[in-house]
């Protein structure tokens, strides 16, 4: 039975051979061959003689194509030397013979020419400032260096951990923040970015004894932000910032805040930009402030002036060591905040605790980035105060010690 069907199968291929149209001579071989093989179908064949000029190859590619009364020959691997001809080409219409139109070859080196190098334009180093975002109670930051071509992306993460002195009715807390950095920087390679990124704070609180703090608050937010680069030098950074502000017992709709900037950078020249903007800190006692003031950076130069409301620094760099970078600088804050909370008898209620303070601080950065703080400062004219006006009082000044690191 096996070997029926092998018989069956080698007569149904040889009839299907047969039946694909009628045979006569190719052109090129004077092989016979069904119509399937013949001019106007691509074929295979092995090189008549390896001792001819053609190019050395298993097999030769032909292809003809014909145009009326015209053939046009396709080869490959095509002759170096002499074109190929076909000397008895018939068309089946006229039977006649045709003119045949020998088609040469080149090197596919010659016929490809390669890409061309696209070089994108890439400003100076010098002429780009790199922009910390503005701080939801502060002013804008300059990072004080420039970014190399082959540097990697620019760091965006800073944790921080506070202490204020407390005891009794002098009111203390620890601080515990992680603030993502969204950075901009004047770069025609990457225009108007926009970033997404979440801050988280914990505040513990010690004492006092003379009004029902809770003993934590707790602040989350979710920044969204971008930079709209007007021409090379006007900047525009605007930010918006969705977030709760709470003890986590309070959870009502006062916990929701909306805090958010708009601020524009004025490049006058290499060293010196002018800031104004407008921030809205969503507090109870400070709603909105203007962010207003210069920048002085000479690249050159040990001393930088952040000289922007409300938050000016002054930093003289007082060392250098390889890629390490060291500053003592001095500058101004306005702490606190308000949040949404449960009071001891477990009424809701909204309390806003600021304060003042002036830090100074010692900073060393190496060429990636990387930067640590140590900073000790003096917290005054302190004040707490509640929506329903039950427990308000000030805690007295305070000492403040900081450490920070950017990763």
């Amino acid at each position: 039975m096996r070997y029926r069907f092998v018989i069956a199968w080698l007569w149904g291929i040889s009839s299907a051979v047969l039946q694909a149209g009628d045979w006569a001579p190719d052109p090129s071989t004077n092989v016979e061959l069904p119509r399937i093989f013949r001019p106007g179908r691509t074929q295979s064949l092995l090189p008549p003689d390896p001792s001819t000029n053609r190019r050395s190859s298993l097999f030769e590619l032909k292809t003809e194509i014909s145009f009326g009364s015209d053939v046009v020959i396709f080869l490959s691997p095509p002759t170096v030397n002499e074109p190929y001809f076909d000397e008895t080409p018939e068309t089946k219409e006229t039977g006649e013979p045709s003119s045949i139109i020998p088609v040469q070859h080149e090197e596919l080196e010659t016929l490809i020419d390669p890409a061309p190098a696209i070089n994108f334009p890439i400003s100076d180093p010098e002429t780009r400032p790199i922009f910390e975002a503005i701080p939801l109670d502060g002013a804008p930051r300059e990072d004080g260096r420039t970014k190399p071509d082959d540097e990697p992306a620019l760091l965006s993460s800073r944790t921080s951990l506070g202490w204020i002195a407390g005891s009794n009715n002098r009111l203390g807390m620890t601080e515990l923040d992680f603030e993502p950095l969204a950075r901009t920087r004047y770069d025609a390679t990457r225009p108007n970015p926009i970033y997404f990124d979440t801050t988280f704070g914990a505040k513990w609180l010690s004492g006092p004894n003379i009004t029902d703090l809770p003993p934590q608050l707790f602040n989350i937010l979710i920044n969204v932000g971008s930079t709209y680069e007007v021409d090379d030098r006007l900047m525009i950074d605007a930010m918006i910032s969705p977030g709760w502000y709470t003890d986590f017992s309070n959870k009502g709709v006062e916990a929701f805040r909306l805090p958010w900037h708009l601020v524009s950078y004025y490049k006058l020249d290499n060293d010196l930009r002018w800031v104004l903007g407008v921030t809205d800190l969503a507090r109870q006692d400070i709603r909105y402030l203007p962010v207003v003031g210069m920048i002085y950076a000479p690249a050159d130069s040990d001393i930088r002036l952040d000289l922007v409301f409300p938050k000016p620094r002054i930093a003289w760099r007082y060392g250098q060591n390889g890629q390490y970078e060291h500053w003592l600088y001095l500058n101004g804050e306005l702490g606190g905040g308000s949040w949404a909370i449960s009071r001891s008898d477990r009424s809701y209620d909204t309390v806003t605790y600021r304060d003042y303070r002036l830090i100074a601080g010692v900073e060393s950065k190496d060429a990636t980035g990387h930067v640590s703080r140590l900073e000790i400062g003096w917290i005054f004219d302190r004040s707490v105060q509640y929506r329903s006006d039950i427990g308000n009082y000030s805690p007295q000044d305070s000492l403040m010690l900081r450490t920070s690191y950017d990763y």
